[in-house]
């Protein structure tokens, strides 16, 4: 019979969370202490979720970078539709925000590329302005949010947290 200080990581993630107990302090482990190895199994399933920001605008991304790494994400930024692919097929990336002016390839191009690589990944797609043509496209494309950065990063914040959530919820 197994003990219980030998249970395999998987079955212990996120037993904390769920109890709203708070995982035991290093300094208070002691050998073949369970409830310590439920804490060392349950940090080690925990990761930051990753949010790539592709945007050409140098002061946009800092800014959705800054407003993003306030929640906890960890946040990837380029200009590059060619970096953001790779990655996304690198890394366990949350949440794509693609804006519609990103170098390279036009995003609704893009996105095809990414749903083909990554089904279930959220694309929040990103424009400086709105136009009927773009909303129509943007529509099409069936992405999890449009985003005009009018609206300000409140805005864009909600939507990264509401794609996340959906991502954990699967």
């Amino acid at each position: 019979m197994k003990s219980a200080s030998r249970r395999s990581s998987p079955a212990l993630c996120g037993i904390y969370p769920h109890n709203g107990a708070s995982p035991p302090r290093p300094e208070a482990a002691q050998e073949g202490d369970t409830a310590w190895h439920g804490a060392i199994a349950y940090s080690r399933c925990m990761r930051r979720h990753v949010v790539v920001v592709a945007d050409p605008d140098p002061l946009a991304a800092q800014r959705a970078r800054q407003a993003l790494e306030e929640e906890g994400w960890e946040v990837r930024v380029t200009d590059r539709i060619s970096e953001a692919l790779r990655t996304i097929q690198g890394e366990a990336v949350d949440v794509l925000i693609l804006d519609t002016e990103v170098a390279e390839l036009e995003w609704h191009r893009a996105v095809p590329i990414i749903k083909e690589m990554r089904p279930r990944l959220p694309i929040i797609i990103t424009a400086r302005a709105n136009a009927p043509d773009l909303e129509a496209e943007v529509r099409r494309q069936h992405v999890f949010y449009y985003h005009l950065k009018c609206f300000g990063l409140e805005e864009l914040r909600l939507a990264v947290r509401s794609a996340i959530q959906r991502g954990t919820r699967r």
